[in-house]
């Protein structure tokens, strides 16, 4: 029996495809265009509120008052304790010079190194509420309008258009080769 063997060689055909893809498009002369603008103005003029706030009674009253006040407080006070401490001392010496209460430099010292605990009472200050004026502020608004001109020479538009094509063609065609070929006489059936 004789043996072939087949050899089968193929090769694809291809297709070509060219596209164009059209075109559209506008021709124009820009336009004349003029414009002319007039900004609005706005005139604003502003007074701003003022507020004052007199605090100088409550400081006075709290022992912080204003430097003429303070002036005349600390002189009224340096005058008493002046006479104070001259009063002080002129009973000391009549003490002394009393024999019959037996008082000596001794007991005076002591009272002087240990005076008497000061009195206190608990109170609120201030007592009077800070004196606020307000004084109102104003907002004045002058307003001129603006204009815009608008001038236009119009001019034609043209188009031009081409339509979109596609061109499908055959680039190369297929191929088949079929070839049977001899291989030999003998065959080998049993195995």
């Amino acid at each position: 029996m004789l043996s072939y063997e087949l050899y089968i060689k193929t090769e694809l055909g291809r297709i070509g495809i060219e596209t164009y893809r059209g075109d559209f498009s506008l021709i124009k002369k820009d336009p004349g265009f003029d414009m002319k603008v007039t900004k609005p103005e706005i005139y604003i003029s502003t007074t701003y509120p003022e507020i004052e706030i007199d605090s100088s009674r409550c400081r006075a009253e709290m022992g912080n008052p204003s430097l003429p006040e303070a002036v005349l407080n600390w002189r009224d006070e340096g005058r008493q304790a002046a006479m104070d401490y001259i009063d002080k001392k002129v009973a000391q010496g009549n003490l002394l010079g009393d024999i019959r209460r037996k008082v000596s430099i001794g007991d005076i010292a002591y009272k002087n190194a240990f005076p008497d605990p000061p009195e206190f009472n608990i109170d609120a200050i201030p007592k009077s509420r800070p004196l606020i004026t307000l004084k109102e502020g104003r907002v004045d608004i002058d307003f001129a309008p603006g204009d815009v001109k608008v001038s236009m020479d119009a001019s034609r538009a043209r188009f031009h258009y081409e339509s979109a094509r596609v061109n499908i063609f055959l680039e190369k065609e297929p191929y088949i080769e079929i070839k049977a070929v001899y291989v030999g006489k003998h065959l080998d059936v049993k195995a």
